[in-house]
């Protein structure tokens, strides 16, 4: 899929609780935005 890596976070902030969609992680947007990757 093209990615060279995952991360996946589990998080039980009332944002996210009873969600059914993929929430955009703080910690992935964070390491992102360190490393220079630009959100596709």
């Amino acid at each position: 899929m093209g990615h060279d890596a995952v991360v996946v976070e589990i998080d039980l902030h009332p944002k996210t609780l009873g969600v059914s969609h993929i929430v955009e992680s703080e910690l992935g947007a964070t390491l992102r935005e360190m490393c220079g990757v630009k959100r596709r």
